[in-house]
């Protein structure tokens, strides 16, 4: 007779240890939307959130759309933040054109906007230049537009930061529809910009802020001196996962030029910006059938 032979089942000893339940990562319980199947539908069903129209000739220019990253490089003060700014305020349809350079945005969400490397104050003064723009005076309140300095913060605690507003947006259901990173190599642990496993944390932090999002990510960083090529790993690495890229570059007049690098779909022309004496974004010039190059 076998040893429990002669117990009923609701008698078996209890085993001493338990196997623990298998945690299954968040990944992998949304796989099946990253499944491609042949179901019948388009493959170019690309929604763009972002485009261009054209002060010549009024062709809209798709850019960029949700869950993409938009990225902004030039040489230290030749304006990204403020073309960032730009980017914001054109989500409204009543702005003048003059001031959103032609640029469109349509987000339904807040957008999120983090500043890793200017002062508060300024961060302060670009946040007024926006709600002058768009007509809404000196609104505390405005929820249009988070906006966040960091500077100060260690990298680690600016990627708390930023990951824990993004969580409680969502838990209060209402994520952004746009995430603006003004300087993201900020971001790298190690503060330097050639760290390759720095580089590397960075990009998977903002691909996990994308996914749990949606959102159009939209970020800044500095080229080098010679103001042709994208500062460290961490550039190296948004230029190989960019689906939009502005190069920006400032004359001896103070003229902003806009230069479309690099586009997963049509470049738009090149143009000049200023600003007038209230430091508002003001458009310059187009260029005529310019396109701009891979």
């Amino acid at each position: 007779m076998g040893l429990y032979e002669d117990l009923k089942l609701d008698e078996m000893p209890e085993p001493q240890h338990q196997a623990p339940k298998r945690m299954i990562p968040d990944y992998l319980k949304s796989i099946e939307s990253r499944r491609i199947l042949n179901d019948g539908h388009e493959a170019d069903d690309w929604e763009p959130c972002f485009w261009y129209v054209s002060s010549i000739t009024g062709e809209r220019t798709p850019l960029a759309g949700k869950t993409e990253l938009v990225v902004v490089t030039g040489e230290k003060k030749a304006r990204k933040s403020l073309l960032l700014s730009v980017f914001a305020s054109s989500r409204y349809e009543h702005v003048d054109a003059d001031h959103t350079l032609g640029y469109e945005l349509q987000t339904e969400g807040p957008i999120l906007y983090f500043d890793t490397e200017q002062p508060r104050r300024r961060v302060k003064r670009n946040r007024q230049r926006y709600h002058q723009v768009i007509g809404f005076g000196d609104k505390k309140d405005d929820q249009t537009l988070i906006q966040y300095s960091l500077r100060g913060r260690s990298p680690h605690e600016m990627r708390e930061i930023i990951g824990y507003t993004i969580d409680e947006l969502i838990r209060v259901g209402n994520p952004p529809g746009v995430i603006m990173l003004d300087q993201v190599a900020d971001l790298v642990t190690s503060r330097d910009e050639n760290d390759k496993a720095g580089a590397v944390e960075v990009m998977d932090y903002l691909n996990s802020w994308i996914d749990k999002t949606g959102a159009l990510m939209m970020v800044t960083i500095h080229t080098n001196r010679q103001g042709l090529q994208t500062n460290g790993r961490v550039g190296s690495f948004l230029d190989q996962k960019t689906d939009c890229t502005f190069r920006l570059n400032m004359d001896e007049n103070w003229i902003t030029e806009i230069t479309h690098l690099y586009s997963r779909e049509k470049r738009m022309p090149a143009i000049r910006f200023g600003q007038n004496f209230d430091g508002l974004p003001h458009f310059v010039s187009e260029t005529p059938g310019a396109k701009s190059f891979f």
